[in-house]
C-alpha cells in the first residue's frame, strides 16, 4: 500500500473504536496500536464521539446554574446583613442555625 494514501474511516468504525478504548481502560497508545491507527487520531475521535461527553457537559451546565443561584442568594444575604449591620459572627451563626433558608431563599431575619 502507498504510504501517502490516506485511509478514511466511517463514523461507525470511529464510534466503535472509542467505545473499545473507553470500555477496555487501555492507554491511548495501546488502544490505537490495537486498532491500527495513530494515538492522535484516536484522541480526536474520543473528543468527538465519546459517550460520556454529553453527560459531563450537561452536569457542568447544571452545576454552573446551581452555583450561580447560590451566589445570588449569598449576595442577597450579604447585602441584607450589611444594611442591618450584622457582624460576621452573627451572619455565620444564622447560616449555621438555618442553612436551608440561606441557600434557597437568601433570607436574613
Amino acid at each position: 500500500m502507498d504510504p501517502k494514501r490516506r485511509i478514511h474511516y466511517n463514523d461507525a468504525f470511529k464510534k466503535s473504536a472509542v467505545l473499545q478504548h473507553v470500555g477496555n481502560h487501555h492507554t491511548l497508545a495501546d488502544s490505537a496500536e490495537r486498532l491500527g491507527i495513530t494515538a492522535s487520531m484516536l484522541c480526536k475521535w474520543i473528543d468527538r464521539y465519546s459517550p460520556e461527553k454529553d453527560d459531563h457537559t450537561m452536569n457542568y451546565e447544571a452545576e454552573i446554574i446551581r452555583l450561580k443561584d447560590e451566589m445570588k442568594a449569598l449576595k442577597q444575604i450579604v447585602e441584607k446583613a450589611f444594611l442591618k449591620k450584622y457582624s460576621i459572627e452573627e451572619i455565620i451563626d444564622r447560616m449555621i442555625d438555618e442553612p436551608e433558608k440561606f441557600i434557597i431563599t437568601g433570607e436574613l431575619h
